[in-house]
């Protein structure tokens, strides 16, 4: 019997490992193919140096909103993944913009790219929509792109909030930065030399991840969101949708390594301290430690963190929290202007 169940785990690992093999080596054509099928899942700007930028409008008009805000997605993510009660956005006013970061979606990689070469796309997009001032939000491994386009923008940025947000790891203490590694040990491979083989591990993990969504789409996105996935079918469908996005990527696992590689190395700015700053984290997050807000909050000078107990790491996608994160924005750009803000004025 043992021979038997020997002979059949074999028989199994062995059918799997050649379903792997082939995804590997005919999955790129197939996405390729579902790439261009799901081209039309948002807007696209070609940029000045040839690359494209993709992004996707919510809410208000564009050119009209009162309150404008630029919203940067985590590490794997996409333009699709925000809340999907658009009503929200419309009743204030307000229209999100968000982007697909370099290299995910239908935006195009770019080779040995830095923090701040964020703020160059960003420039382009908002000559694009003829915006003056803006608001911006960051979540998780966007974090770090927002603090950049803080510095880079300086006043026009209105307001930052920063959603379960990572910090500079290079300056994190010890202890904190044991538990980031403790909560994503890719962090920790990716620092570890020699450094092309931990890129290639995290290549081949992105691929993997790719064969699992291909054989049960549903499963992957309840397996990535959780119970976020059974919210409402509008939530499923904008999590399936970011999902595809996020897996017509041209090479996702370059971008995702790129983003850990950036997030272990010192920034090349300061944080601009003159920047109104939010920060937002659930006591549940299984990624992002709360006790990383906890230290950010203490780099910039005490500025207020809003812990909600009942939260995980995607908590933005909740309509109640992602109502409250609005209204301060709004609430805090009107306190800032020393007057009732004039919505849809430029700056």
């Amino acid at each position: 019997n043992m021979a038997e169940k020997l002979e059949a785990q074999a028989v199994l690992a062995s059918g799997v490992l050649v379903l792997v093999c082939t995804f590997l080596v005919f999955g790129g054509t197939f996405f390729k193919r579902k790439r261009a099928e799901w081209s039309n899942l948002g807007k696209t700007l070609r940029l000045s140096d040839g690359r494209v930028l993709g992004y996707r409008i919510y809410g208000a008009d564009p050119a009209k909103a009162g309150l404008k805000i630029i919203f940067l997605h985590g590490a794997p993510g996409s333009c699709h993944e925000l809340c999907p009660q658009e009503d929200i956005l419309i009743t204030r006013d307000i229209c999100v913009v968000a982007i697909d970061r370099t290299g995910y979606g239908l935006s195009t990689a770019r080779p040995g790219r830095r923090l701040l070469d964020i703020s160059d796309d960003i420039n382009e997009l908002l000559k694009h929509l003829q915006w003056g001032a803006f608001c911006l939000i960051g979540f998780s491994s966007g974090a770090p792109y927002a603090h950049a386009v803080v510095h880079s923008f300086g006043p026009r940025v209105l307001f930052c909030t920063i959603v379960s947000g990572d910090g500079e790891w290079a300056r994190y203490p010890e202890k904190l930065l044991a538990q980031c590694f403790q909560k994503l040990p890719a962090a920790r491979m990716i620092g570890v030399p020699p450094r092309a083989l931990a890129l290639g591990i995290v290549k081949l993990a992105m691929r993997c991840e790719k064969l699992l969504f291909l054989c049960s789409p549903t499963a992957a996105v309840r397996r990535t969101y959780g119970r976020l996935a059974d919210t409402s079918p509008e939530m499923s469908n904008m999590l399936l949708t970011s999902l595809q996005s996020v897996y017509a990527s041209g090479d996702l696992g370059a971008a995702v390594a790129q983003d850990l590689l950036l997030e272990r190395q010192p920034w090349e700015f300061s944080l601009n301290l003159e920047c109104e700053y939010s920060l937002w984290h659930g006591r549940k997050d299984k990624v992002t430690p709360l006790t990383v807000s906890e230290w950010v909050c203490s780099q910039l000078k005490g500025c207020p963190i809003h812990v909600i107990e009942n939260a995980g790491h995607c908590m933005h996608l909740r309509p109640d929290i992602w109502t409250q994160i609005l209204d301060e924005i709004k609430r805090e750009v009107t306190l800032e202007s020393g007057q009732a803000y004039q919505w849809g004025a430029e700056a």
